[in-house]
């Protein structure tokens, strides 16, 4: 009996070992893999040819959230047809709960729902949207008030390279919350982020040559900052005067 049990207690024994030694080895061959480096968000640009009507998009339809009463749903494919315009008969399919982010990838359009029935999509046409921020009417940990929905929104390949990407240039877009009158502010945006309660600030421009402006949603006002590190003749005596 206690050969049987010095038995069983050796094979547990060993098949512990060997569990180890192949949890150790599986993290070693991870980590002598070669990373894959990280590509964002890209929608390839197919105009349909002279035998073709109209690309065939696979577009899959997510949820987003809900905003005072309008239920917010996010169109995503890998490619777009500028030759299409999209109505408010689309459909909204089959969906999935979102990551926490709304920064979604190959997002190309949104639909507002209201629990009436009525729809309102956002584009005419499908194009990138890199980032949007939903409307806050309530300050809270995750930021001030601001009024309008914000978007940041690439509709033309800039770089000419077939597709709509982070390498093309971005306009900020501002909607009411349920995706009526959306409206353009600014192109060529590389950053926004609301400053204060309605108060958005808004960076334009490249790494190395950038503006910024402050646009108050009260009064539709868009006012560029002066952000110029040149001195004046002034500044420049009291500089020498130091």
């Amino acid at each position: 009996m206690l050969n049987i049990i010095e038995k069983i207690n050796q094979v547990i024994l060993l098949v512990a070992g060997l569990l180890v030694i192949f949890t150790i080895g599986k993290e070693l061959i991870d980590k002598l893999k070669p990373s894959r480096p990280y590509e964002s968000p890209k929608v390839a640009i197919e105009q349909p040819t002279n035998n073709e009507e109209t690309i065939k998009e696979k577009v899959e339809t997510n949820f987003l959230l809900e905003l005072k009463g309008v239920y917010l749903f996010s169109l995503e494919s890998e490619t777009i047809d500028p030759t299409q315009a999209r109505y408010a008969d689309t459909r909204v399919a089959e969906f999935r709960m979102p990551s926490s982010s709304y920064a979604r990838d190959q997002m190309i359009n949104i639909i507002f729902l209201k629990e009436d029935g009525s729809k309102t999509v956002l584009l005419d046409k499908d194009a990138l949207i890199g980032e949007f921020k939903p409307a806050r009417f309530e300050s809270n940990e995750m930021g001030d008030i601001f009024g309008s929905n914000i978007y940041h929104i690439a509709t033309d390949d800039t770089n000419n390279d077939g597709y709509l990407s982070e390498k093309d240039m971005f306009s900020i877009y501002i909607s009411n919350y349920d995706g009526s009158d959306l409206r353009k502010l600014i192109s060529n945006v590389s950053r926004s982020f609301v400053l204060k309660d309605n108060i958005l600030i808004i960076r334009t421009g490249t790494k190395y040559n950038s503006k910024f402006y402050t646009y108050n949603l009260l009064e539709n006002s868009l006012i560029e900052l002066d952000t110029s590190t040149q001195l004046t003749e002034q500044s420049k005596q009291v500089t020498n005067i130091q």
